[in-house]
């Protein structure tokens, strides 16, 4: 798969969105752009850090090109491309279409047409717009989806869960760490996160009970990170606007080998918020990107909550 990346690059940190894959994020560093120093997995369309959305009901899509394993399954629009990026050879209309582009020194816009995931090229009807700057060892992110669907497929006004946006670390960045507890914007203890849940099969496909790879966790400062467990550096995600259970984990892939940005094995980070989207309609939020330590991470958040974080030494 050939990569065409565009970088914004302040000394602190570097990031960098794929142009051959509706610009999502495929590029995040400590201000370096080579190629081992990339903290997000990239091995197929379906990783990155990217918007996706769902809509509507599950619906059988065989007879139609539906990949097997993604059926059925509701109207789900990606920034990057579609599952026909792992065909051998590849859907020649699997990879998203960037539609304007322009940046400045820290900051860019861009505007795409994505496509259906569990269609191997089917454009959706509709278009994503995103805007990222850089702000010191942080990436604000706004990501905003205009709606415009004439179909009759999916039917209007399921309640689902978006994720906010979703995210593939690398699998070097393997601890994964976040506050579940009660007593929020206190300073309590931190929690690891487990690769999987109870009873994960990964020969079981996600539609089925028990192919489900995340687990389901209450995010109760609305942060978590992924850090390599020899250097405990990494970096995390921060959405106050993702209210409901977040998932997370580890998934160990059983193709391209390795820990790096092409590899099969990635860890996983959603946030998720419960939302209808129409069949006319528009949406949009922010987030942020933190590079550092978990306390790093964990403290950008306290910071934009007004708090204060106690650490153990202090």
């Amino acid at each position: 798969m050939d990569h065409k990346f565009e970088f914004l690059n302040n000394g602190e940190i570097c990031i960098g969105v794929d142009m051959n894959a509706g610009g999502a994020i495929a590029f995040l560093s400590t201000g370096s752009e080579e190629e081992q120093d990339n903290w997000v997995n990239i091995h197929d369309l379906g990783r990155y850090i990217q918007q996706c959305y769902y809509a509507g009901e599950e619906v059988d899509r065989r007879e139609e090109g539906q990949h097997e394993r993604f059926s059925p399954w509701k109207w789900n629009p990606i920034q990057a491309g579609s599952i026909g990026c792992t065909f051998d050879p590849p859907h020649p209309n699997a990879h998203s279409e960037v539609l304007e582009f322009k940046k400045e020194d820290t900051s860019l816009y861009l505007k795409c047409v994505p496509r259906l995931w569990d269609m191997p090229g089917e454009t959706p009807e509709c278009f994503f717009e995103q805007w990222i700057w850089l702000e010191g060892n942080s990436v604000r992110v706004r990501n905003k989806v205009t709606v415009n669907r004439t179909d009759d497929i999916w039917g209007d006004g399921e309640l689902r869960e978006q994720e906010l946006p979703s995210i593939y670390p690398i699998a070097r960045l393997r601890d994964g760490y976040t506050y579940t507890g009660k007593e929020p914007w206190t300073s309590d203890a931190v929690v690891k996160m487990p690769d999987n849940p109870e009873g994960y099969d990964v020969n079981i496909p996600p539609t089925q009970p028990g192919g489900f790879p995340w687990n389901r966790f209450d995010a109760a400062e609305h942060w978590m990170a992924y850090v390599n467990p020899k250097t405990g550096i990494g970096f995390g995600v921060y959405n106050p606007t993702a209210t409901a259970r977040w998932v997370c984990g580890f998934f160990q892939g059983g193709g391209a080998k390795g820990d790096g940005p092409y590899s099969d094995s990635n860890c996983f980070i959603g946030p998720l918020r419960w939302m209808k989207l129409e069949k006319n309609d528009t949406f949009e939020y922010e987030y942020y990107l933190i590079l550092g330590t978990v306390e790093d991470v964990r403290g950008f958040a306290y910071e934009k909550q007004g708090k204060t974080l106690k650490l153990e030494d202090s």
